[in-house]
């Protein structure tokens, strides 16, 4: 578990790996965040506003920045403020990543996906107690 007083806590593998450059936001589900997932890679309705506000269900959205550029959402169902769990109706959630930066090849656009996850863990470890995400296969 991450020390959330820790001035180091956004560091996956320390010494290994600086994510200080990556910050998480709570994000509202409105056309911005629509947007965002219909550029992705990833799209799919069990993250869209509509969606997600049809079920009348605490859902945690927090949009993930590096620097000041958006590169990726979390979506998650809340039990509570501190807890993560499943809902029967939402087949997917979990971290969604922008559009592939066509000034990356393969191997860089790879590197920066698993950064993106490495600060995500570490959100999300130091922000609940129990984590239930639905991944794609």
């Amino acid at each position: 578990m991450v020390d959330k007083n820790s001035e180091e806590k956004y560091f996956a593998h320390k010494g290994l790996m600086d994510l200080s450059s990556y910050r998480a936001e709570k994000a509202i589900l409105d056309d911005e965040w629509d947007s965002f997932i219909e550029k992705s890679n990833q799209p799919n309705i069990f993250t869209t506003s509509a969606f997600l506000k049809s079920l009348s269900i605490e859902s945690g959205q927090w949009n993930i920045y590096k620097k000041n550029q958006k590169v990726g959402l979390i979506s998650v169902i809340e039990s509570d403020s501190k807890n993560l769990s499943f809902h029967d109706l939402v087949i997917y959630n979990g971290i969604i990543f922008g559009a592939d930066d066509p000034n990356m090849n393969q191997a860089q656009i790879h590197s920066e996906r698993y950064r993106i996850i490495s600060f995500c863990i570490d959100f999300l470890t130091s922000n609940y107690e129990t984590i239930m995400l639905s991944t794609t296969p």
